[in-house]
C-alpha cells in the first residue's frame, strides 16, 4: 500500500529525496541555473517556485519559513536580498526548463533549470552598461561561491574527454 508516500522520491527514501531536492534548490538559488536530468528538474520546480514566493517579500514569517527549510544564513540573505527583489512583480513562473538532449553514459534526458530573470552572481560586476565600460560607480557582488561549475572526470569518461573541451579544465 501506498500510505503516507506522497510525490516523486526518485527511487530514493524519503529522507534522501528531500536531502537532494534541497541540495539542488541551493545550487539553483547560488548559481540562478543547473543541469539536472528532467525528473529531477521537474521535482524541484514546485519547491522553488514556493520559496521564491516567500522571498519576494521579506517579512520576519517569510525568513523563519525559508530557514525551516535551508538552515543555512548565506542562502537566507542572497534569497532575501538579490532573488526576492528581481520576482517583486512577478507572481508565478519563476523557472524555466531547456531541454539539453540525452546524458551520454544512460541516456537520461538532460535540462537546464534556470531562473527566468537573473540576479546578480557572485564576481559579477553591477550597473549599467556604461557604468561597466567607464569603472565608474560599478559594485562587485560579494563573493558566496567560489567556483561555478566544477567537473571531475572518471576513468569511464574518456570517450567523453575527447568529445566535451569543457571537461579538461
Amino acid at each position: 500500500m501506498r500510505h503516507s508516500y506522497f510525490g516523486n522520491h526518485l527511487g530514493r527514501s524519503r529522507k534522501q529525496a528531500r536531502a537532494l531536492y534541497r541540495q539542488l534548490i541551493y545550487a539553483l538559488i547560488t548559481r540562478n541555473r543547473l543541469e539536472t536530468t528532467r525528473a529531477k528538474a521537474k521535482a524541484i520546480q514546485k519547491d522553488i517556485d514556493g520559496i521564491i514566493n516567500l522571498a519576494r517579500e521579506d517579512t520576519l514569517f517569510n525568513r523563519r519559513q525559508v530557514a525551516h527549510y535551508f538552515g543555512n544564513e548565506k542562502i537566507i540573505k542572497r534569497l532575501f536580498s538579490d532573488v526576492g527583489p528581481v520576482f517583486k512583480d512577478q507572481q508565478s513562473g519563476f523557472t524555466r526548463i531547456i531541454a539539453l538532449g540525452p546524458r551520454l553514459a544512460d541516456a537520461a534526458e538532460m535540462v537546464v533549470l534556470e531562473l527566468v530573470k537573473q540576479p546578480a552572481i557572485a564576481g559579477e560586476v553591477v550597473g549599467s552598461k556604461e557604468q561597466k565600460e567607464s569603472g565608474e560607480e560599478s559594485k562587485v557582488v560579494n563573493k558566496l561561491i567560489s567556483k561555478t561549475k566544477t567537473s571531475k572526470v572518471s576513468k569511464g569518461d574518456k570517450d567523453n574527454k575527447k568529445r566535451d573541451p569543457e571537461i579538461n579544465n
